[in-house]
């Protein structure tokens, strides 16, 4: 009755009145409220295209009046953008036609923001970009508000339909191919208080995700053929769109789904070849698609929003190789399953069969145990999962794992469960709620089998095992250690090199306080001695005050070589420019420095400086004695850790091979640059001068070295400081002779 009033107002337009029409049109709609208001209160938005009356073809459609009872209207202000009114568009029924070259669209108060059930039936051949989030594509029924909670549908470009909610923004798309000019429907369903999105296309499950729990009240508005945000437009019909503000139960929506689906003419998705996945298929319910599943299996104890595990361990025999395998499942009302810890898949809808096919599987699943492990989500009544494991061997065999009451339950406090190949004594036992084909499931069959082709995962590299994890800490374990015995030999080092330290510097001051303080005491007595003696002892005292006066200078060297305070090669550099001037001083040899040192602060130890001082010294106390000469340069420089000495004259020369080493001093220079790991270098001619250069490398700190060599040996301790303090050899000798 509703039906005919409706038709005949919209032949009113010929044969009745306008207002006459009208009035018809108001009777049916109030009808059709009324029945609907007590078949179903959840049914928030229901707009119908062939409810629509007083238009004819092609005219705008400024207002889709709501047939749900709720006079939530979708209307469009702006003439220029209105949609159009198509007669006999989708099997001999008529749809709304939306152009995204003139952005159409229509906009109704958003009627839901907790638990909703969306229906759409739509078509297509075209759709907008690309992507994996609901706002990216041409709308159909959108609310995207951009980083709000908000949520949506779209169509994009190849096929593929997205559903998704934001704060934050997840989605669950479809397979390809649904802009193929045939009429389809989408089915987008939200549980708010676990935040569970679940998508169908044309009564088959897409998949599904977890985004937010909180109401999603961000979009004042919801927009039909466009994004919320007035962007992304859609180009085809919209026959019928119905929005509950509760997630209907499986059954309510297959059945709303299946009446959608005869209604509209939508094809199975068994009859069509999706684009870009050809080898995706729906099987038609028979008894072949159950063969191989064991029974639905639980928990013992079934509990509203529960969580259950089941896992089950298989093995492959040794010397065998995998042909192909293939994972049946199903749930009520959700799961995820694994293989040796790789996600499989997921899925939602127990009225339909997920059939995972692996067909590539050399190297991928190999002899040994593995693990089957699934996670089910129950979110109200009753529970259950069932499951068929099928694996062909090479050699024709088959191994057969089936749901059934060996599989083991896996408390929530157990962590790596998907990889275990061993049940721990608290796993129990699985329930068997249902055989295949008992109420409440399949009765008796399921409503389709969907075919996935799927890769099977690879196994993990070496890299990724137990075994190398045990390895990597071991090893990190042995590191850790030996840094920590470094540090403490660098510490230990560092002790010993201050213990060193303050051992240079006491008898550095020892030296000088004491020793030298008497030495002046018996050089002051021998002055005063000197004045009062008898004139032919006054010569004696005045070489008994000579001799004091160069031992004092001597233990001033050694006490400037001792004291860790001069370590520094500038500290060096100024000592032996001030030695060479007060050793020329009573020379007629005129001096001249050239000393280039610009570089960041070089350290010296202790044996290097005096071995240095020492070659240096015997170069300028062998041009004092032996040169003649009348000018003197003594150069020092600093070519990246390499340093140079030289020490050149204007004198009368000699040839090198015929000089007389041991008399010159020339080997004790050559010996010392080679303890301190140097060089020295004589170059003269007769008539032409000397030079003598003196290289020697600073070595950069080693840390690892150092550390080593961390702890010293106390003997070697008593050899440093004795190298230190042992007298100048040859100079040492002949003043001790004075004396």
């Amino acid at each position: 009755m509703n039906l005919f009033l409706l038709k005949l107002a919209g032949y009113s337009g010929k044969r009745l009145f306008r207002r006459q029409a009208n009035l018809l049109l108001w009777i049916g709609l109030i009808l059709n409220f009324a029945a609907r208001a007590s078949n179903d209160s959840s049914l928030k938005t229901w707009f119908a295209a062939d409810s629509i009356a007083g238009l004819t073809n092609g005219e705008a459609v400024s207002k889709w009046h709501d047939m749900s009872g709720c006079g939530d209207d979708a209307v469009q202000t702006n003439a220029g953008q209105s949609p159009v009114y198509v007669t006999e568009a989708i099997n001999g029924l008529p749809a709304v036609r939306f152009n995204a070259a003139n952005k159409d669209f229509l906009a109704l108060d958003r009627p839901v923001q907790d638990d909703f059930t969306i229906f759409c039936v739509f078509r297509s051949t075209g759709g907008y970009g690309n992507g994996s989030l609901f706002y990216q594509g041409a709308g159909l029924v959108s609310g995207e508000v951009p980083s709000a909670t908000d949520f949506g549908s779209c169509l994009f470009a190849n096929g593929q339909i997205c559903a998704g909610t934001g704060g934050p923004d997840v989605a669950v798309n479809s397979v390809l191919g649904f802009n193929d000019g045939r009429p389809h429907l989408m089915t987008f369903k939200r549980t708010k208080n676990v935040g569970h999105l679940a998508l169908y296309v044309d009564g088959v499950f897409m998949g599904s995700t977890v985004g937010n729990t909180a109401s999603l009240q961000t979009p004042a508005r919801l927009t039909l053929g466009a994004q919320q945000t007035l962007t992304r437009f859609l180009t085809g019909e919209i026959a019928e769109v119905k929005i509950y503000d509760s997630a209907l139960a499986d059954d309510v929506r297959v059945n709303q789904e299946n009446q959608l689906i005869r209604k509209w003419g939508i094809p199975k998705l068994s009859a069509r070849s999706l684009t870009g996945q050809p080898k995706i298929y729906i099987e038609e319910p028979s008894q072949r698609v159950t063969q191989g599943l064991g029974s639905w299996i639980w928990d013992k104890v079934t509990t509203s929003k529960q969580t259950v595990r089941l896992w089950k361990t298989f093995q492959i025999p040794k010397d065998e190789s995998v042909k192909r395998a293939e994972l049946r499942i199903s749930a009520d009302n959700a799961y995820t399953v694994w293989i040796d810890g790789k996600k499989i898949g997921s899925g939602s809808d127990w009225h339909t069969l997920n059939v995972y096919d692996f067909n590539e599987l050399k190297g991928r699943l190999n002899p040994g145990v593995h693990t089957l492990a699934v996670e089910g989500f129950n979110d109200w009544d009753k529970a259950g999962i069932i499951v068929g494991w099928l694996v062909e061997m090479a050699d024709g065999r088959v191994l057969q794992i089936k749901s059934d009451s060996s599989w083991r339950v896996v408390p929530s406090t157990e962590i790596d469960w998907q990889t275990a190949t061993q049940p721990s004594t608290n796993w129990p036992n699985a329930a068997a709620i249902a055989s295949v084909g008992q109420s409440p499931w399949w009765t008796p069959l399921p409503v389709c089998a969907l075919h996935i082709p799927e890769t099977f995962p690879a196994p993990d590299s070496f890299w990724q095992s137990s075994e190398f994890r045990l390895i990597l800490l071991a090893t990190s374990g042995i590191f850790i250690a030996t840094c920590l015995y470094l540090l403490i030999q660098l510490l230990s080092q560092s002790k010993a090199h201050r213990l060193l330290q303050d051992e240079r510097d006491r008898i550095a001051r020892d030296i000088h306080d004491d020793l030298g303080s008497k030495l002046t005491e018996l050089l002051l007595t021998g002055e005063m001695a000197q004045i009062k003696t008898m004139p032919d002892l006054s010569k004696s005292f005045s070489q008994i005050c000579a001799g004091t006066r160069d031992i004092l200078n001597t233990i001033d060297e050694v006490v400037w070589i001792v004291d860790s305070q001069h370590d520094t090669l500038e500290d060096f550099a100024d000592y032996v420019c001030k030695f060479t001037e007060q050793f020329l001083k009573s020379t007629a040899i005129r001096h001249r420095f050239d000393v280039a040192l610009r570089a960041p602060p070089k350290r010296l130890d202790s044996v290097v400086r005096r071995n240095l001082l020492l070659a240096v010294k015997e170069a300028l106390n062998n041009a004092a004695k032996h040169s003649q000469a009348t000018e003197l340069t003594l150069r020092m420089e600093l070519n990246a850790s390499e340093l140079t000495i030289v020490v050149a004259d204007n004198g009368q020369g000699f040839r090198v091979e015929h000089a007389n080493d041991a008399r010159n001093g020339l080997i004790n220079m050559k010996l010392r640059m080679k303890e301190i790991g140097g060089h020295c270098h004589i170059t003269s001619r007769l008539g032409e001068g000397c030079q003598v250069q003196f290289q020697m490398p600073l070595k950069r700190y080693s840390f690892f070295k150092s550390i080593f060599k961390a702890k010293l040996p106390e003997q070697d301790i008593d050899a440093s400081l004795t190298s230190v303090i042992d007298p100048p050899d040859e100079l040492g000798a002949k003043e001790l002779e004075r004396l």
